[in-house]
Formats: C-alpha cells, structure tokens, sequence
C-alpha cells in the first residue's frame, strides 16, 4: 500500500475494535503528524474550558447553550479518541466558534484568544480543502498544522508580550503588594523564606525573565511540535 492510499486506521490502533473502524487517514499506520500532536491538547483545553461553565451544561442558560456546552464535550473525547480525524476537529472548532459567539460580549481575554485561534483553525481549514477538492486531493494535515502553527505562535507571543508590559508598574515591582509574591510566600512558607526580601525580589524579577524567555523561543525559528502543543494547550 502506498503512502498516498486511502486506508483504514485508529489514531490510536489499541482502541479501534472490530471491522467498523471510523477513523480513516490518508497514510500509513506509523504516521504522526504535528497536527496529531496538537489536537490532544486543543481537546483537553477546551474539556477544561467549557467545565468552568457548568451552569450551561446543566441547562440553566436555556437549551442551546446546554446542547453546544455538550457537543464541545462529546467533540472533545471524540478528539481524543481519534487525534488524526481532522472532522473532529473541525466540529469542536465551529461548535466552540458559535458558543462564544452566543456568550459575547465577552471579558476573559483566554476565551478571546481562544476564539481566534479557533477562527484561524477553521479559515484555514477552509482555505486548504478548497485548494485540494480542486486538484481532486484530500486536505493535507500537514499543511493545516503548519498554517495555525504560525498563528497560535503569534497569539502567545503577543499574550506573553503585554504579560510583560502590563506588569511593568509600581505595584507588581513592590514586594510587599506584588502578585508574584503571593506566588512566591506559600511555596516558600516550608523553608521559612517566605519573608526574604530576596527571594520576594527573585519571585518578580524571575517573572520577566522567564515569560521574556516564551517569547524568544516563540518567535525563534525552530520550535517542536510537542513544544507548539502544549504552549497552545495553555491558551484556555
């Protein structure tokens, strides 16, 4: 069988049982892409995500709320399942799309940046399948992953950006105000250091250091894609 052959296989080969298997690919049964990769992470932010709001699940928004609160959960565990099914994918993106569109507006800037990297996934999904469906081709996973690579890269980059500067105030460099010392005192309780005033310094100069370090490593040429996966993972 050739690589480009259509055949039938399990993201994860353990799980698929019997003849009725659902996940068909484009490929062998030995290849992972980077998209494999990401769409694990991309369903468990978003399990995560949509729990905060349980209230819409047990129906107290009204129905339409319960019943998209629930498809985000059911694509989610299907994603899991089945990491190479771009379907899957697809399906949570626009059922998370149209719940945040009915949410809105909306304060929290993680469900924000959500939303755009959602709105990115499904443009270039989009754009990617149109290319194919007129060369008569299946849409490349590759391709996809590579476009919204550049993308989840830009949003972090950015988010971990104004982390800085937002911090960048008399308050934050204050060690008896600061919220990196409120970080920094409980796990520094056991040890008695809570109160060093260098380890409350450490605490908020080691902040800067270590979100200035996310951007380099974002914004560097080279980044794996397990790197890639979990910084997005982190989005929600």
């Amino acid at each position: 069988m050739s690589i480009g052959q259509q055949q039938s296989s399990g993201a994860i080969p353990s799980w698929n049982i019997g003849r009725g298997k659902i996940a068909n690919v484009s490929g062998r049964d030995d290849t992972f892409d980077g998209l494999t990769a990401f769409t694990p992470f991309w369903a468990m932010a978003a399990i995560f995500s949509i729990a905060g709001d349980i209230y819409a699940m047990l129906g107290y928004k009204g129905p339409l709320f319960a019943a998209l609160s629930w498809s985000v959960v059911l694509f989610s565990l299907l994603l899991l399942l089945y990491p190479r099914r771009t379907e899957f994918l697809i399906g949570l993106v626009m059922v998370s799309l149209v719940l945040y569109a009915l949410r809105m507006p909306v304060a929290s800037n993680n469900k924000t940046i959500t939303a755009v990297m959602n709105g990115a996934i499904l443009l270039s999904a989009a754009v990617l399948y149109l290319r194919a469906a007129g060369r008569g081709a299946a849409l490349a996973r590759m391709g996809l992953y590579q476009q919204i690579r550049i993308v989840a890269r830009s949003l972090l980059a950015i988010m971990y950006f104004y982390g800085i500067f937002h911090k960048i105030n008399t308050d934050f460099l204050d060690p008896s105000v600061s919220c990196a010392v409120g970080l920094y005192a409980p796990l520094a309780r056991p040890f008695g250091l809570e109160d060093n005033l260098f380890g409350r310094y450490l605490a908020i100069f080691a902040t800067f250091v270590i979100e200035a370090i996310a951007i380099v490593s974002l914004t560097g040429s080279a980044i794996s894609p397990w790197g890639s996966s979990s910084h997005s993972s982190s989005i929600t």
